[in-house]
């Protein structure tokens, strides 16, 4: 089923940023579908539930499914880990609007396993975002905002900074080895710049 509203898109490398909204626009979410929150809620690990238990459970369900994560899914969750939007996008991109995600922690997967666009923090302040994930297959990018964080500094330094929407292509380099190479820049620059712009930011390795 489609639904129609004005929304932000989350995504990968080639995605681009279109401002979110509320849901009273016209204007269609690039395809992408809402689904049952409580899929997820139903999810607990002996009775209980956090966000590190739903971030499980959303790898086991999407990134690592091989049919699902093939396109991109997301959720929105509160400080307590429960699930308030549960959304199923395209290849390169997942839809949501700023009332679904306003007060949340947003966990969604990178089918090509890379770290976050610059698409995927711009909308940190607009949609007050409280951190996101960008969960691959090997491991989840887990970006969290502090209570200091430095939404104008952070967004002047990430115009300028190697964190694109596009892999970078160098001379000689073959596809695999320029998204791995933007990749290490990526991660490098975030991690660096954690301290200054008052932001946490890890790379959490897939446990076998």
């Amino acid at each position: 089923m489609k639904y129609i509203l004005n929304s932000q898109l989350f995504g990968g490398r080639g995605a681009s940023y279109t401002p979110g909204t509320d849901e009273s626009g016209d204007q269609e979410s690039g395809g992408t579908d809402r689904d049952f929150a409580a899929r997820m809620n139903v999810l607990m690990k002996r009775g209980k539930m956090s966000q590190d238990i739903v971030l499980d459970n959303f790898r086991k369900m999407f990134t690592e499914d091989s049919s699902r994560g093939r396109k991109e899914h997301l959720i929105a969750v509160d400080e307590n880990g429960f699930t308030y939007a549960l959304n199923h996008g395209q290849k390169g991109s997942v839809g949501y609007s700023r009332s679904e995600v306003a007060g949340k922690f947003v966990i969604h997967n990178h089918p090509n396993d890379s770290v976050f666009s610059r698409q995927d923090l711009r909308g940190l302040k607009e949609d007050k975002i409280t951190g996101i994930v960008a969960s691959g297959r090997s491991g989840d990018y887990i970006f969290r905002i502090g209570k200091k964080f430095d939404y104008a500094g952070f967004n002047k330094a990430l115009s300028r900074s190697p964190v694109t929407n596009k892999v970078i292509v160098k001379k000689d380099e073959f596809p695999s080895e320029s998204l791995a190479r933007t990749n290490r820049e990526s991660h490098s620059w975030l991690k660096r710049n954690a301290k200054k712009y008052g932001y946490t930011y890890e790379f959490r390795k897939k446990t076998v």
